[in-house]
């Protein structure tokens, strides 16, 4: 094959792997200068086989340009190389040169075109990594130029110890892989294909949930400073309702378990008015129920919170009181015709009058029971759901005696007993209304819910030393409010003990009182009746300590 037509072939070939906009057509004169600067951009002039290719192109370009002087003009000089490396202080190791002949020479330069041309079966990109070469080599191919005389030939330049090939990656950088010696070797023989750089694979790691402890603060933490920070878009400590506070609610943070033992000191209040006897001449209210007040009923209150974690905790809360005993005396008094001064003011049909002296006694208690879920939502709130049974209960006692003629000549007892039993599910919240750090703290809580009222009842004895004595009793089921509220202060003592002092407040409503059944018996008829229209309030200090562990 002459000069030209081995150009030709070798233009042939490259053009295949060459990128279509940047191949020329056959008839450009610059066809060769392009497909030699396709060879150093992408780096086949710089290993043994990319330069044997560049020196056939070279011969190829002389040849054609002065055919007839091709055996007498020296070769073009090869490109430069990329700079070599450092060389290495080791013993170099060297190649002996081999020469080929112009069909293994063929051979090489179509199987190093399609070997470097192949794309990379990696899928995933990895920044390639330099292999260091064992020994430095230098070696020389003689290459017998066509047409030309046998003794010519081409002699490289020694090739560095390092030498970097492959294509441009416009995401790395003209980074590449090292070839080796025995690279070199497999190249000559044909048999290599391209080496992608060895993809680093390396396992994800876990994501890890940020753990968002709750954390006590020496800083003072209002009311008034939660909530401009809520109006101002901060939503208190985080707008992820899964997040916990990062200003603890408890002053060891954050216990497993909390145990509260308070003193209840309740009193009952706002006693509806109800008047009981009446002043004969005046026809004036001479004793009011509103009158039994008593002193407080004094009792402990047990609740116990486990909390799940820093958001959830379920809460056990326990406590009766009984107690609230209230008592006033009329009398004695007479009229001046020796009658008792008094009537009574409808306490049983029919009425009677001529009394000249009574005695009224009035007790009660409250029992409760309730289990709640407490949430918080990130901020200074825990809120407060769950299941609660109340019982309220009263107990109003008459004496009196009838005065006539200076003499007593009988009396009546009238004892009325009810009994509220209320089952139902209630809502509220527990605020931090101020915290000082560690060694105090001060929160508000409301709860509130409606119940029912089941067999809410009534019963009645009365006696009047004249007839036998009987019970009337009723019961009616209906609907009841319990609503409570307070605030807490808590020091600490420890680190995990706090002495607690606060105020709480019971309302109730829609329940059966004592003095609201007055008036619904009749006893000649037997016929009664029940009235759950009455309504109670209850309030007092608490004072007790509170541990956590």
């Amino acid at each position: 094959m002459n000069a030209s037509a081995r150009r030709e072939n070798l233009l042939a070939c490259l053009d295949c792997a060459l990128p279509e906009p940047t191949r020329l057509p056959a008839h450009s004169p610059r066809r060769l200068p392009s497909a030699l600067g396709w060879m150093l951009l992408t780096g086949l002039a710089c290993s043994g086989p990319g330069a044997a290719l560049a020196a056939e192109l070279a011969a190829a370009t002389t040849t054609a340009a002065a055919p007839t002087t091709a055996a007498a003009t020296p070769l073009a000089p090869l490109p430069p190389s990329l700079p070599a490396a450092k060389p290495s202080a080791r013993p170099v190791a060297t190649s002996p040169v081999k020469e080929t002949t112009p069909a293994q020479d063929k051979a090489t330069t179509w199987q190093t075109l399609t070997g470097w041309l192949t794309p990379p079966t990696a899928t995933a990109k990895t920044p390639p990594q330099s292999n260091e070469l064992n020994s430095s080599v230098a070696r020389s191919t003689a290459v017998a130029a066509p047409g030309s005389s046998p003794a010519r030939t081409l002699s490289m330049s020694p090739i560095p110890s390092t030498t970097t090939v492959g294509r441009f990656d416009p995401e790395f950088g003209p980074a590449s892989h090292v070839v080796t010696d025995a690279d070199q070797q497999t190249l000559q023989s044909g048999a290599l294909s391209r080496v992608a750089p060895q993809q680093q694979f390396q396992m994800p790691e876990p994501e890890q949930e940020s753990e968002q402890s709750a954390v006590v603060t020496d800083e003072p933490v209002s009311l008034v400073s939660w909530l401009s920070n809520y109006a101002s878009g901060g939503h208190g400590h985080g707008d992820n309702s899964e997040a916990c506070p990062d200003v603890c609610l408890t002053d060891n943070c954050c216990p497993t378990w909390e145990a509260q033992v308070d003193a209840l000191f309740l009193w009952q209040g706002n006693i509806p008015s109800r008047p009981l006897f009446l002043d004969s001449a005046t026809g004036a209210t001479a004793l009011n129920a509103n009158q039994l007040y008593g002193p407080a009923a004094i009792a402990p209150r047990y609740a116990f919170i486990y909390n799940r974690d820093q958001c959830r905790a379920i809460e056990v809360n326990y406590f009766q009181v009984w107690g609230f005993n209230g008592q006033q005396q009329l009398g004695p008094q007479v009229d001046p015709a020796g009658d008792g001064a008094y009537e009574a003011a409808n306490l049983v049909n029919p009425p009677y009058n001529t009394v000249s002296s009574a005695t009224v006694t009035s007790s009660a208690h409250i029992q409760s029971f309730e289990v709640n879920l407490r949430r918080t939502d990130g901020g200074m709130i825990q809120w407060i759901s769950g299941f609660r049974w109340l019982e309220w209960g009263e107990q109003l006692n008459i004496n009196d005696t009838i005065t006539q003629g200076n003499a007593d000549v009988g009396g009546d007892i009238i004892n009325v007993n009810t009994l509220n039993s209320l089952y139902g599910w209630q809502w509220g919240g527990d605020m931090m209304l101020w915290n000082a750090g560690r060694w105090l703290r001060v929160n508000g809580i409301g709860k509130a819910g409606v119940y029912y009222n089941h067999q809410a009842a009534q019963n009645t004895y009365y006696n009047d030393f004249f007839n036998p004595a009987n019970t009337y009793s009723g019961s009616n089921d209906t609907v009841s409010f319990v609503g409570e509220t307070g605030i807490n202060a808590s020091l600490a003592l420890t680190n995990w003990l706090s002495w607690r002092a606060g105020y709480t407040c019971f309302w109730l409503g829609g329940v059966a009182t004592s003095a609201r059944q007055l008036g619904l018996t009749d006893v000649s008829t037997g016929a009664t009746s029940v009235n759950t229209n009455g309504s109670v309030f209850l309030h007092g200090v608490t004072t007790g300590l509170e541990a956590r562990w």
